[in-house]
């Protein structure tokens, strides 16, 4: 009798708790964070739009103009999970795109004694001729990763980007690295329970979990931690091989 009573609280409990978040996701995370005036100048133009936000410092870090997820501190975990993938798989030329302004990416290259070969891609011109008057040592090219041919690499490395895109562009870009002769792709995922998918300008910011509709990414060869803020989703970094990201947009 006990335990029925027992098992009927829980189960009220957990109904309790999966319509509180639904109506949190539904109220404060199935939205377009930055939907604001001042992100927004060309919704169609990213290189006009991600400039904008470069010259701006939209995303308000005091240390890297890539934003707060680009600070040394935040990616500590990440460096060494990162490190870990790619010896496993045996990945040793990457090709980083977006790179931004190269804050964190510097400091992962130099712990592990520049043993990767690195090109770094980024969209805006300024930061890129920033990075290459700045760090000479490394590589970097400006590339509009929803057009332009991808460069030869062991793995396309697209941290904190997808995220920020239309569904349009996400397609683009994912299709624009399986038409490559990369055979690996590492990007960014947001998980949960209750978290939706949603459409948004270029440059924004919701939480995407690659999971779920539309996407429907339901096998990954790899996740590896990235950062987790106690007022957000777990973000995790998906592997994923060319071939079976082709098929998953075949249904996309």
């Amino acid at each position: 009798m006990i335990n029925k009573i027992n098992n009927k609280i829980i189960r009220i409990f957990n109904s309790r708790l999966i319509k509180i978040g639904i109506s949190l996701q539904n109220t404060i995370f199935d939205r377009d964070v930055f939907n604001n005036d001042q992100i927004y100048i060309d919704e169609i133009d990213i290189k006009k739009q991600f400039s904008h936000i470069f010259s701006n410092n939209i995303w308000g870090s005091q240390e890297s103009v890539s934003g707060p997820g680009s600070e040394v501190v935040r990616t500590e975990k990440y460096r060494q999970n990162l490190l870990k993938l790619l010896h496993k798989y045996k990945l040793y030329k990457i090709f980083d795109a977006p790179c931004g302004d190269f804050n964190w990416m510097k400091k992962f290259l130099e712990e592990n004694n520049n043993t990767f070969e690195y090109l770094g891609g980024d969209i805006v011109s300024e930061l890129i001729d920033s990075n290459i008057k700045n760090y000479p040592s490394y590589n970097f090219l400006e590339i509009d990763l929803t057009s332009d041919k991808f460069p030869k690499a062991d793995i396309f490395h697209c941290r904190d980007l997808l995220f920020h895109l239309s569904y349009d562009n996400i397609y683009k870009i994912l299709e624009n690295f399986i038409n490559s002769e990369i055979p690996y792709i590492l990007f960014s995922n947001h998980e949960s329970l209750y978290l939706k998918n949603i459409d948004i300008k270029n440059g924004g910011f919701r939480y995407l979990d690659f999971r779920r509709p539309p996407f429907n990414f339901d096998t990954v060869l790899e996740k590896i931690n990235d950062y987790y803020l106690f007022n957000s989703f777990p973000k995790k970094s998906y592997l994923l091989h060319r071939e079976k990201v082709k098929v998953y947009l075949k249904n996309f």
